[in-house]
């Protein structure tokens, strides 16, 4: 099986394609940067639909893995334009630009393709909000391609919170808000206090393996097992919601 799988030089991506090399598969891997590992590498950013085009034409897989991913935190009164527009344009664009020159091959090699969202998308957290909106959007529009035809499969994996760096990079930027923020204190609050602990990218891994690999897949996987817990919380009404986020501020 061949796979291409998208911000695949580091964290999950990265861990996904070498477990998928260790079990025979072929991985083929689309970053901005050189993978340090041996594996076929396409270089490019999601969000450049010409490139983007341009490497489907070259390149030849079963199954497209959305894993490129950016995020800053930052309150929605805070977070600049451009940080929101890139937060949507890599999380949103850069996987439906992937998608929509894909669909074609994949289609006639009955492929399948696992979109990386976030249990993120299934519930809005304070000062994520940007970035929830970007996998909310990513969880309905996934849902949408399933629905819309049956010749290619589509599944969701919705880590919680992965230890690559990827968090304590996003939780850094609040430090320029705090001068002249309303939410200052919030933000040093939670910059001292750090962020949840998280599993390691292997085992986030093992879940996107089996999303590409099984012969019946679910619609969604959720990992660790505390993300299938949020999954849960989402369920609940919106006031108890509102209650259970208003003590983590």
């Amino acid at each position: 099986m061949k796979v291409l799988i998208t911000g695949g030089g580091s964290g999950i991506g990265k861990a996904t394609a070498q477990k998928l090399q260790e079990k025979g598969h072929e991985a083929i891997i689309f970053d901005r940067e050189q993978p340090d590992y041996k594996v076929d590498f396409y270089q490019g950013d999601v969000r450049d639909e010409e490139r983007v085009r341009e490497v489907i034409e070259k390149a030849d897989f079963d199954v497209l893995v959305n894993c490129a991913g950016f995020y800053e935190l930052g309150s929605i009164e805070d977070m600049e334009k451009e940080t929101a527009e890139k937060i949507f344009d890599t999380n949103v664009h850069g996987y439906l630009n992937f998608i929509r020159h894909s669909m074609p091959m994949l289609r006639e090699k009955n492929g399948r393709i696992v979109n990386i969202t976030s249990v993120a998308g299934r519930v809005s957290m304070p000062f994520f909000g940007t970035y929830c909106g970007s996998k909310h959007a990513m969880e309905s529009i996934s849902d949408s391609l399933r629905k819309e035809q049956d010749e290619v499969e589509v599944t969701m994996v919705e880590p919680g919170v992965i230890e690559t760096g990827f968090n304590e990079r996003a939780r850094k930027a609040l430090e320029k808000y705090i001068p002249e923020s309303f939410y200052s204190e919030e933000y040093e609050d939670m910059l001292e206090e750090g962020g949840m602990d998280g599993i390691d990218a292997d085992q986030a891994a093992e879940t996107v393996v089996k999303a590409v690999t099984a012969d019946r897949v679910k619609r969604r996987y959720q990992v660790p097992m505390r993300a299938k817990f949020i999954v849960l919380v989402s369920m609940l009404p919106d006031a108890i919601k509102d209650r259970i986020f208003e003590k983590m501020i």
